[in-house]
């Protein structure tokens, strides 16, 4: 009894510290979140602190956050799965990227040469930005798409540039816009040097980071001038579920061909048994698309928060 008291207690004061230092909530917010007093939930922080249970992450596991991370995995043939506590409907992003940037230095941290495709996004973005910056020029980044638009235009949320630059290791864009003007455009673009040269990395990956982007009037890809609206809709009419790096995909997570797909430069995203790949999503906006990428294994590992987690259960 002892035992499981003790660790109550301790899953009680992470979830407490996790609220007050990340979520940037107030003791009366905690107490209320939790269900218990405020004198306790200060109480709970203190530990927190004192236990050296937080450190802008978790370092005492919840147990029931364990228990839906192992749900989810077994669910969807998933080999990873992480899953941080809830901030709320407008915190998911703060929370799931600290975790999302302990992920990421873990393999940093490996001496053995790695190569890690990095997508674009503003949850992957997040994480960066959280990453404890460590020299590791061991390891070579390459990016999983394009960075500009056919008017030139660059991604406000491009990711390989920031993450080389914290983590100083060699890096590779695509040397090529998202989409080409039109096959033959895409072709010549594929065939270039530097291009053939950035393929030839890609082939050596065996780990990557992506984000998942739900499609609607909404959707990044469109605000950001990278998809029309008419492709939007003719997306919409073929059942579309989400995106990953561009290319869109069904509820069943199968890749759908479009007009478009011959001008793309890059290439889909797969999960394989020799490459892991990372998604880092979670909201209710995002929901289909996390669930059907999952179902249809283009991902195998997946980072997310506590809602989103048990929405993906239902």
């Amino acid at each position: 009894m002892s035992d499981e008291f003790d660790k109550e207690l301790l899953d009680d004061a992470a979830r407490a510290g996790w609220l007050y230092y990340v979520g940037g909530r107030t003791q009366d917010e905690i107490a209320k979140s939790i269900g218990v007093s405020r004198q306790r939930a200060q109480r709970l922080v203190s530990k927190a602190v004192k236990d050296g249970l937080i450190r802008v992450s978790i370092e005492h596991p919840i147990a029931e956050l364990m228990d839906l991370a192992s749900r989810l995995k077994d669910h969807y043939g998933l080999e990873r799965v992480r899953v941080a506590p809830d901030l709320g409907t407008d915190g998911s992003l703060r929370s799931v990227a600290p975790f999302a940037a302990r992920n990421l230095e873990g393999i940093l941290a490996s001496p053995t040469p790695t190569t890690i495709g990095v997508g674009t996004g503003r949850a992957l973005r997040n994480a960066i930005e959280q990453l404890t910056r460590t020299p590791s020029p061991q390891h070579t980044l390459v990016s999983l798409i394009g960075n500009i638009a056919l008017d030139g235009s660059g991604n406000v949320y491009e990711v390989l540039n920031r993450l080389a630059e914290a983590v100083n290791a060699p890096h590779y864009p695509l040397p090529a816009p998202v989409f080409a003007k039109d096959q033959a455009e895409s072709e010549i673009y594929k065939s270039l040097q530097a291009v053939q040269q950035y393929y030839a990395v890609l082939d050596t990956m065996t780990v990557a980071f992506i984000g998942i982007g739900q499609m609607g009037p909404t959707a990044p890809m469109v605000v950001d001038g990278f998809l029309p609206p008419k492709d939007l809709e003719r997306l919409l009419k073929q059942g579309v579920a989400g995106e990953i790096c561009g290319r869109p995909y069904n509820h069943d997570g199968h890749y759908l061909e479009t007009d478009f797909t011959p001008r793309m430069t890059s290439r889909p995203v797969r999960a394989r048994d020799d490459l892991l790949v990372s998604a880092i999503a979670s909201g209710s906006a995002k929901l289909e698309a996390i669930r059907a990428a999952a179902k249809g294994q283009l991902i195998n590992a997946l980072i997310t928060d506590e809602a989103t987690a048990r929405a993906l259960l239902d």
